[in-house]
């Protein structure tokens, strides 16, 4: 999550300057601002790679990894980031189209990019055999009804691991599937209002926002750890999308209902 609040906060700065610079029809800024942010994306996101690659095994000791899933979230994670130069250019790509004019071209991007990612999932796990290690070149962006997680955990889960072979990986994710409910339903509400206060270029509230997300879920997490073991984790993701859906609200109704009274009305 780190990671991709990462690539977004690149992918939202590029957005506001690109939209200044299309508004202004400075061409000559455009295609300088493209080269500029390209080759920085490219140093920067080699150089995250490298150092989360040498830091791999400490990184897991932190986040006090179970044993039991220690090879495969290690696995996982080596191939993530090998590949976090190719989401950084995604998302850059992405936000550059948007800023410029182009967001028919921008969502055929996601959509295309998502079904890819579900295909090369069950072809990576389920037909060449690799694994969590599969999962992670595929992954992009997966979408899935949350009702499924109560009436068939066992075919979602078991599309990427052996039930069998891993019982307490399948409980694990299957009560954070089923546990996360809320935090996905309040996920969704912080969504709405970021993208209104984005629209608005209200970017300080929105970093606000998502690094109240970022922060607390791994503060919360780490902190309950000790005491409900694997349920720290939807733990955490549940208060830390309550606490940044809460500044998203008190923000917009701040910003735009407080001094507007046909809104407020």
């Amino acid at each position: 999550m780190i990671l991709i609040a990462l690539s977004g906060g690149l992918e939202l700065g590029c957005e506001v300057v690109f939209a200044k610079y299309k508004g202004a029809k400075d061409a000559e800024a455009i295609r300088s601002g493209i080269r500029t942010v390209f080759i920085f994306t490219l140093a920067g996101a080699a150089i995250i790679t490298i150092l989360g690659l040498i830091m791999a095994s400490p990184i897991i000791r932190i986040l006090q990894v179970p044993n039991y899933l220690s090879d495969m979230t290690i696995a996982y994670y080596r191939v993530y980031m090998i590949g976090l130069i190719g989401l950084f250019l995604y998302d850059l790509s992405r936000s550059i189209l948007i800023a410029l004019g182009y967001p028919s071209i921008a969502t055929a991007l996601i959509l295309i990019t998502s079904v890819i990612n579900i295909l090369l999932d069950l072809v990576f796990i389920r037909l060449f055999d690799m694994g969590v290690a599969g999962a992670a070149y595929a992954t992009i962006i997966a979408f899935v009804m949350i009702a499924c997680y109560f009436v068939i955990p066992d075919y979602l889960i078991g599309i990427f691991i052996d039930i069998d072979e891993h019982q307490d990986a399948f409980q694990f994710a299957k009560s954070f599937l089923q546990l996360s409910t809320l935090a996905y339903l309040f996920g969704g509400l912080k969504i709405v209002n970021e993208n209104l206060l984005r629209g608005c270029m209200k970017m300080k509230v929105y970093l606000y926002a998502n690094l109240t997300d970022i922060i607390v879920r791994t503060l919360a997490t780490y902190l309950l750890i000790s005491t409900i073991s694997d349920h720290s984790f939807w733990l955490g993701n549940t208060i830390a999308k309550v606490m940044s859906f809460c500044i998203s609200l008190i923000a917009i109704r701040t910003l735009f209902y407080k001094n507007n009274p046909i809104l407020s009305s």
